[in-house]
């Protein structure tokens, strides 16, 4: 499949648009050791969300007003197979962004980067739920959970859309999806920018 090259610059305006920016260039501290690990982990947090970003900036849904022209296009099946690679990526980083968070928890860190922290988990636990359905699609498939147990549903859905919403039966039975749009995007943006300029920089 010919990839428009539209795509690229609009990857390249949207990840000047969410950069998360480091305000100093190491982290506050008398223990160098904590400062490397909390830098590091940081570092991994943008370099997920950079994916994100650019996963979503390749995401182009069916939705109302080009539903016409899509169902008509020869290309319909090679975008719906790209927007499931976009969303299972933008699913996995932010899954594993949480596996950081929590990491990052671990540390004696402020009141109020904890605080935000919570407010990612909180907001975004739940996407295990699709990334371990994606992964272990072979036993939702045949409603199955991790235990190759029945799962207590008779609908099962394996990475169905509604427009931009992106959809997953769990493990437990119960339908989970994100909607993968601009205002997700922002709202998990601002959380981890929060995150960010929350932490004891030192500036140059």
């Amino acid at each position: 499949m010919e990839i428009n090259h539209n795509y690229f610059s609009i990857a390249e305006q949207n990840l000047s648009l969410f950069k998360l920016n480091f305000p100093g260039n190491w982290i506050a501290g008398e223990d160098r050791e904590r400062a490397s690990n909390i830098l590091q982990i940081l570092r991994n947090i943008r370099s997920l969300f950079e994916e994100v970003v650019i996963s979503y900036s390749f995401f182009d849904p069916l939705t109302k007003e080009n539903a016409k022209e899509r169902i008509n296009s020869p290309k319909l099946y090679s975008r719906d197979i790209l927007n499931q690679i976009c969303s299972k990526s933008i699913v996995y980083c932010l899954n594993n962004i949480s596996g950081f968070l929590k990491l990052l928890s671990d540390y004696n860190i402020d009141s109020d980067t904890k605080d935000y922290i919570k407010e990612y988990c909180s907001k975004y636990n739940y996407l295990k739920h699709i990334r371990d359905s994606a992964i272990h699609i072979e036993n939702r498939g045949m409603g199955l959970d991790k235990n190759e147990k029945k799962l207590k549903t008779y609908i099962i859905v394996l990475g169905s859309f509604i427009e931009s919403k992106y959809s997953f039966s769990g493990g437990d039975g119960q339908l989970y999806e994100i909607d993968i749009c601009r205002k997700t995007i922002e709202n998990i943006h601002t959380i981890l920018d929060k995150i960010i300029k929350s932490m004891d920089w030192i500036t140059p």
